[in-house]
């Protein structure tokens, strides 16, 4: 899952305005999420973070990978 990861540089709250900015562009020019809808991408959300380890201690990076998983996770 490509989230803007930068070779070894820390992922910082810019990056992950930018990956958000990026997401809506890609979900106005080319609507194939699987999860399309708020309440569809919100449930995706929950349960991705249910099945999956998530950090204890959240980071930008962590925060933008939640994000794309829950485009499709079902």
């Amino acid at each position: 899952m490509d989230v803007g990861q930068k070779d070894g540089q820390a992922y910082t709250k810019q990056d992950l305005i930018d990956f958000i900015q990026r997401s809506l562009a890609e979900l106005e020019n080319n609507p194939d999420w699987e999860n399309g809808s708020l309440s569809h991408y919100l449930e995706s959300m929950a349960a991705w973070l249910e099945t999956h380890l998530a950090p204890d201690t959240p980071s930008w990076e962590a925060f933008a990978k939640i994000l794309e998983a829950s485009k499709y996770y079902e």
